[in-house]
């Protein structure tokens, strides 16, 4: 995973594809990592071996030379890949707004709605969020259970949440300027999102997000959440997409706040850029926008 989370134990292909992520293109790089606390520099991606030679590499990296050779031999492949699609996760990534989140506004007629909706729905019965986003149940379902608990209309409670779907914003404005830069490089941009039935109804074309994404893949859609891996063999959320389009795991990039646990996606090759921030993924995204070729 592409992840720079301190302490993040780093290992592998797992190290080089980070560092390789955010090399400078044709140019040494000079590397910090919290695994080895000595700088790396990596040679020109034209020069045959390494900058200095066998013993300047073992005094500047503290490893092997074959060890050093192996991981700068990992970079350059990583650094000449050219993804064919990037996808972009939604809640926590793209954007931060929140269901129901006008209600919050003291000033709303049905202010005091807000917490209940909101307690009852995502703390007292969290449980329902991973089956609302699989389609195992809907907001019909979720808003009939709130009125029924608090005996709020559950018309205007689907109003409101509706509402706040068609109201979402992105987490900068520069992120659709960056996205269509990359989309001008040849390479798809499209929204992979653990998220409910309200996405495609009310956020997609509210935003008029077909304006700026190529595709859109939605668990309530596919029936399975992006990280629902149980043989570590395949990735139930993209597979058919893929084949679709007749494109690998190692053709694609997944940038989300959320790592798969289980590795099944490193283990196939899958790329995943990890973000911790809103600011963390505008600085992540300007940057992957000018490695790109």
């Amino acid at each position: 995973m592409l992840s720079w989370k301190s302490n993040k134990y780093l290992k592998g292909a797992t190290l080089a594809r980070a560092w390789a992520g955010w090399g400078k293109r044709n140019m040494i790089c000079l590397c910090q990592s919290s695994v080895w606390h000595k700088p790396f520099f990596f040679p020109h991606k034209h020069h045959k071996t390494l900058i200095g030679g066998n013993e300047q590499a073992e005094q500047v990296s503290g490893l092997s030379y074959d060890l050093f050779f192996k991981i700068n031999a990992i970079i350059y492949s990583m650094i000449k890949k050219q993804y064919k699609i990037i996808f972009f996760d939604w809640n926590k990534t793209l954007s931060v707004s929140l269901f129901w989140d006008q209600l919050s506004d003291p000033k709303h007629p049905r202010n005091k709605w807000h917490k209940d909706i909101i307690d009852f729905t995502f703390n007292k019965n969290k449980f329902l969020i991973n089956k609302w986003m699989r389609a195992e149940i809907d907001k019909e379902y979720i808003a009939q259970l709130v009125s029924d608990e608090y005996g709020y209309t559950k018309n205007d409670i689907i109003l409101d949440l509706a509402e706040s779907c068609k109201k979402m914003e992105f987490v900068d404005e520069q992120i659709l300027k960056l996205i269509n830069q990359i989309r001008k490089k040849g390479i798809e941009c499209s929204i992979a999102t653990d998220n409910m039935d309200t996405f495609m109804e009310y956020t997609k074309p509210a935003l008029e997000l077909d304006k700026y994404f190529d595709d859109f893949l939605v668990s309530f859609d596919k029936k399975v959440l992006k990280f629902d891996v149980k043989n570590k063999k395949s990735i139930p959320f993209f597979d058919e997409y893929l084949k679709d389009k007749e494109l690998s795991y190692e053709d694609v990039l997944l940038i989300d706040d959320c790592i798969d646990d289980s590795g099944t996606y490193e283990k196939l090759g899958f790329d995943i850029l990890q973000i911790s921030s809103s600011d963390d993924f505008l600085k992540k995204l300007k940057k992957l926008q000018n490695q790109l070729i």
